[in-house]
């Protein structure tokens, strides 16, 4: 068995190499305000907490725009402010770029003289790019809510390696579909409570210490997937893991929540609701993707199967331990 603790041993190795790449997903939404102070003067400001002020870089304004000195941003312990003016006012065809690592925002923008405004702006390609054409123009009701929220919880799963992986264990621990499907309920249920719950503000935890719960369950169920295939032994977690997926589910939730908290009232309920509902599209489709390699690879290749779920096994658990420790150091910071 060296052959698959040599596998973990240089997984693990070589993970801080890539940790850009094995952070599971970026912080969630973040609500921002955009004022015009004077004609042609702007603030730019986001509630921030210390240790997240490096991950908003200043915004990139238009060609007739600059920051005004003699500093780009004033930053307090809650919250990072960046002040900018324009020489010739704001078009339809400007935009200001974020490169943030935020999933979204939701702007609230005050013109002179006006309304306030409210728009939900989701990152592309390492930029949150708000046009300013469409700071006029709400995305409201039933249908847009289902668009922007259902699509911000589909690219939250596709994102979450982390979540995926718990995911993949569950599966690779189940034997039959009717266990599948137990299991993978248990799961939704679970974190759909919590999801609920924390983005209303009746639960709430340290986003480090659920995160690093989170990797801490990714490691507890590769070790019993080791434990069941090479050691042939039983536990509570082979037995019932439906009975596991719901209690690590709860964890998995306040994860989930962490990326619509924030949210204005009036959109919080159509956002969980949505957002959830793109959560379990982009789970279904992970599972069938795996389920469907996995029976296209049986059928052209003679595949060791045990071979196969050891060395998954290990590397997963490597993983679920560098992550571990990755996000344990900001609990103690």
């Amino acid at each position: 068995m060296n052959y698959f603790r040599l596998i973990s041993f240089i997984v693990f190795c070589v993970l801080p190499g890539y940790s850009h790449v094995a952070l599971a997903h970026d912080f969630g939404i973040i609500q921002v305000e955009l004022r015009e102070t004077a004609p042609r003067q702007f603030t730019l400001s986001a509630p921030v907490s210390p240790s997240q002020i490096a991950l908003l870089q200043p915004p990139i304004l238009p060609q007739q725009c600059h920051s005004v000195r003699p500093a780009k941003s004033a930053i307090k312990s809650s919250s990072v402010t960046y002040a900018f003016s324009c020489t010739e006012a704001l078009t339809a065809s400007d935009s200001i770029d974020l490169p943030w690592k935020r999933e979204g925002i939701m702007l609230s923008t005050y013109w002179l003289g006006q309304s306030m405004q409210q728009n939900f702006f989701s990152r592309s390609s390492n930029i949150i790019s708000i046009p300013v054409n469409m700071l006029g123009v709400s995305a409201a009701g039933l249908i847009g809510s289902a668009r922007v929220y259902g699509t911000l919880g589909l690219e939250h799963i596709a994102g979450g390696l982390d979540h995926l992986l718990f995911v993949l264990c569950l599966m690779m621990l189940t034997q039959g579909i009717m266990t599948l499907v137990k299991t993978i309920t248990a799961f939704t249920l679970a974190h759909s409570i919590t999801l609920g719950a924390g983005a209303l503000g009746i639960v709430s935890l340290p986003a480090a210490a659920v995160e690093a719960s989170i990797a801490l369950s990714i490691g507890f169920l590769a070790a019993e997937i080791i434990r069941k295939i090479r050691f042939n032994q039983s536990s509570l977690t082979i037995d019932h893991p439906w009975l596991v997926a719901f209690g690590f589910g709860l964890l998995h939730g306040l994860g989930f929540a962490s990326a619509i908290t924030g949210m204005p009232e009036t959109d919080l309920v159509p956002a969980i609701l949505f957002f959830n509902l793109g959560v379990e599209l982009g789970q279904i489709i992970f599972i069938m993707l795996v389920m469907s390699i996995f029976y296209l690879f049986r059928r052209i290749f003679v595949l060791n199967m045990k071979y196969i779920n050891m060395t998954t096994a290990y590397c997963v658990g490597s993983l679920g331990c560098f992550w571990f420790i990755q996000r344990s150091a900001p609990i103690f910071s």
